[in-house]
């Protein structure tokens, strides 16, 4: 348990430090890192069993095809005339802001396969060290007043999954490991990310019924599966029962940040089902309780202005101007590195350490996975 807290804390610190100070994890990005993190520590604990070594060649080969999978799918619906916009959110690849005008023989490893895609079409892959896979999307050909060949492109790329890759093959290897999940909650993240609800509903019950009753988190876990098992089955029959969990999470919140998050949570969801007068106090509320929590102030901004409510409207743009000009003093001023690694044992290779970008990179899958279970 104490890993698990000291991995979280180190995901977060490293967002405040290269996103921003005020930066606070939503309520659905802690259950992701809550996961994430359990999945590394079992990886840490059967990894650091004899004879439990991932090979390294085999992982990149595993990546190379998943990346080949991956980029398969994408191809067939491109060819089937669906928009990269969609496809981005769907796949999870980046497309660049602004086209990009590459001149010949300057990107030596794009070269293959720049100069034979038309005008309008889509490039074929290419994979850069196991690292990215870049496509690209073609605008213009021409030559330069030097007689340099050019091209214009928008360019697009996803992260080769070496993350994804060592997973599957340490759950290859865990059907050895003698490692039991005995608290009902992290037994319940994993069936819920096993895209099984019920299971993950009844193991959270009896986890909630004894030693979790004052778990804040675990409530509102269980509000989430619900709402997402109710994109299925319908919202009605789990109403009350939603609503009771995110109650129970406040009740039992000890930290004023993530206690907001869930009173505008629960706010939100019972928007349609009380007065107006009464949904607009339930933000005020809010607000007032709130310090330095930019992501939810902005938000309370938008809704203030929506309502017409222009006193709780022209404090919330003091506020907001308050932090930014905070941030702005920070980001001048300071001089904090972060911590971004730190040591664990995987197998026989000795201390490795822990990537940050790795975690988020996992995090980013995770969410997919949630999205394919419960978004059909």
């Amino acid at each position: 348990l104490i890993n698990l807290k000291d991995r979280i804390k180190m995901v977060v610190d490293e967002r405040r430090g290269s996103d921003n100070i005020f930066y606070n994890p939503s309520l659905e990005d802690l259950i992701l890192l809550e996961y994430v993190s359990l999945r590394w520590e079992i990886n840490k604990v059967g990894l650091g069993q004899p004879g439990m070594r991932i090979d390294r060649e085999d992982r990149a080969k595993l990546a190379l095809e998943l990346t080949s999978e991956k980029w398969n799918k994408i191809r067939a619906e491109i060819e089937q005339g669906v928009g990269l916009d969609i496809l981005a959110k769907k796949y999870g690849f980046i497309i660049a802001d602004d086209s990009d005008k590459i001149i010949k023989d300057s990107v030596l490893d794009w070269e293959r396969v720049l100069w034979v895609t038309e005008i309008g079409e889509v490039s074929d892959l290419v994979i850069n060290k196991l690292d990215e896979a870049y496509f690209f999307e073609v605008h213009d050909k021409g030559v330069d007043e030097n007689g340099e060949e050019w091209v214009e492109v928008t360019v697009m790329y996803f992260v080769i999954p070496l993350v994804q890759a060592k997973q599957i093959l340490a759950e290859e290897l865990s059907e050895k490991w003698d490692i039991r999940l005995t608290n009902g909650f992290y037994k319940s993240l994993m069936e819920y990310f096993s895209c099984d609800s019920d299971s993950a509903l009844e193991s959270l019950n009896a986890y909630l019924s004894k030693t979790g009753k004052r778990d804040s988190l675990a409530h509102y876990l269980k509000a989430h599966i619900l709402l997402s098992a109710s994109t299925r089955s319908g919202l009605d029959d789990n109403l009350k029962e939603i609503t009771d969990s995110l109650k129970k999470s406040i009740d039992t919140c000890k930290d004023k940040k993530i206690k907001a998050r869930v009173m505008y949570k629960l706010a939100i969801f019972q928007k349609e089902s009380v007065k107006t007068e009464e949904f607009q106090e339930q933000l005020r509320l809010i607000f007032d309780e709130l310090s330095g929590d930019y992501a939810l102030v902005k938000k309370l901004k938008i809704d203030f202005d929506e309502m017409g409510d222009d006193e709780y409207l022209e404090k919330a743009s003091r506020r907001l101007l308050s932090l930014e000009e905070q941030l702005k003093i920070e980001l001048m001023g300071s001089k904090r590195k972060m911590l971004r690694k730190g040591k664990i044992r995987e197998g026989d290779e000795g201390f490795l350490h822990e990537d940050v970008d790795e975690i988020q990179e996992e995090i980013d899958e995770a969410r997919l996975l949630e999205g394919e279970c419960y978004q059909k």
